[in-house]
């Protein structure tokens, strides 16, 4: 769920913070709540059915359905993977690293990634790439100071309504929900097997099978509700982090971006 805390969201929590400073950290942390059902139930379907989505709607309704109930994840996939690699060159510039350069060998290592399923692996160096951007949020905050602020602040303007509107966008996605429900079906059926090959004959006892998916289902929810309150309070961090630094920077500009931060960490800005 951490990688709800992508590139867009790290962006638009950035800006969020530029613009309004600490205005919309209460409308961050409700959001927790709808992102925590939304992927509970996601889950859920995983664990009591073993399956991704999509294949749940295509065996109990129709194919043609799957494929429509598809069309909104692939529309936001799209725009997702263009962001996506928009903060790899953004991240890159800031080092010098060449556009022309960074974009193909990425997607190359992207690919690579897909067609051999290196999964676990790609996700134990990326964890700790997050641990790094995490913990230098945190200590940026640190060296800045919390400021006092209003807890419930709103303004009926569009800039600030748009501003909600990002937020919700960044929480709920087609594609989270589809992932979701694959990512624990895999993982169930890779621990059940794991079960089976250890007891089995105690694999066909019917307690033995519902323990086995309450166990699952247990650590679903509190893994998923982790998650939830993780990513949203990340948000918060660069909200305030980013607390009233330039209201009109570009936050697509290198040049801006890499200035952004010099009245906390100076020349190493950028870094």
């Amino acid at each position: 769920m951490i990688a709800d805390m992508d590139a867009s969201s790290t962006l638009g929590a950035a800006e969020m913070g530029a613009i309004f400073k600490y205005g919309l950290i209460w409308f961050t942390i409700v959001l927790v709540i709808p992102l925590y059902l939304v992927q509970e139930s996601s889950g859920r379907i995983g664990v009591a059915t073993e399956m991704g989505l999509g294949e749940v709607i295509r065996n109990n309704y129709s194919h043609s359905l799957a494929l429509i109930a598809t069309v909104p994840m692939v529309l936001t996939d799209i725009v997702t993977y263009v962001i996506e690699y928009l903060g790899i060159a953004v991240g890159l510039s800031l080092f010098n690293i060449p556009i022309l350069f960074s974009l193909p060998v990425f997607y190359v290592i992207h690919i690579a990634v897909v067609i051999h399923r290196k999964y676990g692996l790609t996700e134990s160096i990326l964890l700790v790439i997050s641990g790094m951007l995490i913990v230098a949020f945190i200590a940026a905050l640190t060296v800045r100071g919390i400021e006092p602020y209003s807890p419930l602040y709103f303004v009926p303007s569009p800039t600030f309504l748009f501003m909600l509107a990002v937020n919700v966008d960044a929480v709920i996605m087609p594609f989270m929900l589809f992932f979701q429900a694959s990512a624990t079906a895999e993982k169930v059926i890779h621990t059940r097997k794991k079960f089976q090959i250890n007891n089995s004959t105690e694999i066909n006892s019917n307690i033995v099978r519902d323990k086995f998916t309450k166990t699952a289902m247990k650590s679903m929810r509190l893994e998923t509700l982790l998650g939830a309150v993780v990513s949203e309070m990340l948000m918060v961090v660069v909200e305030m982090v980013m607390s009233g630094i330039g209201p009109n920077m570009n936050f697509a500009s290198i040049s801006q971006l890499a200035g952004g931060l010099t009245a906390i960490a100076g020349v190493y800005s950028p870094y």
